[in-house]
């Protein structure tokens, strides 16, 4: 336990520190490591912190895999910007290992072929960019009320003939305090070293601190969330999420976002929705976002529960 709080502290004074020294959009590295994964937590806004109830939490907080008794594995696809498309895949085994609950993902951002030109006289070929981060997370109960989970995630990028790696540390918390229904999350993103730069230059990763908490009326059917980001190369911000199971078939999710709004100038509304096929069996999951002038994107997950 008082190795876990180490780290946290250590997590936190890093963090502060390259906080505190800028706050201009764009200027970090492995960008991608920003793109949320899950369907389900995408359709509520991105507000998932707290909720962290499903395979999801590998991204979103990593401490919610120690409430999971059954195992999981999920495939997302992502009709992401400009041709590009962001694909996720993980699993989880609720087998107690060294006290805790295991479990890993792959992310693959694929930019697809890009034109090669020189001095802008026309196109003499083509290249392709790749993005890819392996994770493996750990959680574990370390009160009846207190969760701790940790994911360590390995980075390549790759463009053309260049590749930049690095290592991405996550640590995150899930609380449920006195009062019934609600519970409590933080996690700290995106902890680690400067990425080895392609050529010369080397990037910071993108940092980020959420909170939230999770409240679930009308017998758990409607859960609602909040989720507060303060990201080291932007505004701090805030997103609102809202689920509905209906006779726990099908599910109505909506949220909304500050940042998008105010960052790229689009919509900042989401939607989505979910169906189980059977019980715990087979669910699918599809969420919706704006970007008005850049393109509208699209989510969908297979998650299936064994």
């Amino acid at each position: 336990m008082k190795r876990i709080i180490s780290l946290i502290v250590i997590g936190v004074t890093v963090f502060s520190a390259d906080y505190c020294l800028s706050k201009t959009p764009g200027e970090k590295g492995a960008v991608f490591l920003k793109l949320s994964q899950g369907a389900r937590p995408i359709a509520m806004g991105e507000t998932f912190v707290a909720i962290a109830d499903d395979i999801n939490a590998i991204y979103w907080n990593p401490a919610g895999l120690a409430n999971i008794q059954n195992r999981q594995a999920t495939f997302m696809y992502a009709d992401w910007l400009e041709e590009i498309t962001y694909n996720y895949l993980a699993y989880i085994h609720p087998q107690q290992i060294m006290g805790g609950i295991m479990g890993g993902g792959l992310t693959l951002l694929d930019s697809g072929s890009i034109d090669r030109t020189i001095d802008g006289t026309g196109k003499i070929g083509e290249y392709d960019a790749k993005d890819i981060a392996l994770t493996f997370a750990y959680a574990k109960k370390m009160t009846a009320n207190c969760n701790l989970g940790a994911s360590i995630k390995y980075i390549q990028m790759k463009i053309d003939n260049e590749k930049s790696t690095g290592i991405a540390l996550d640590i995150g918390c899930l609380y449920k305090p006195t009062v019934e229904n609600l519970t409590i999350g933080a996690t700290i993103q995106n902890l680690g070293p400067k990425l080895k730069a392609f050529i010369s230059e080397k990037d910071a990763l993108p940092l980020n601190i959420k909170v939230g908490g999770a409240y679930k009326l009308l017998d758990n059917a409607l859960t609602l969330g909040l989720d507060v980001n303060f990201p080291s190369d932007n505004d701090t911000n805030f997103n609102l999420g809202a689920e509905y199971w209906i006779k726990e078939i099908v599910a109505l999710r909506a949220g909304y976002k500050t940042l998008t709004k105010d960052a790229l100038k689009s919509s900042s509304l989401t939607y989505g929705a979910g169906f189980k096929l059977a019980n715990p069996g087979l669910e699918i999951d599809y969420a919706f976002c704006d970007y008005d002038e850049l393109d509208k994107t699209h989510r969908v997950s297979l998650m299936t529960r064994f």
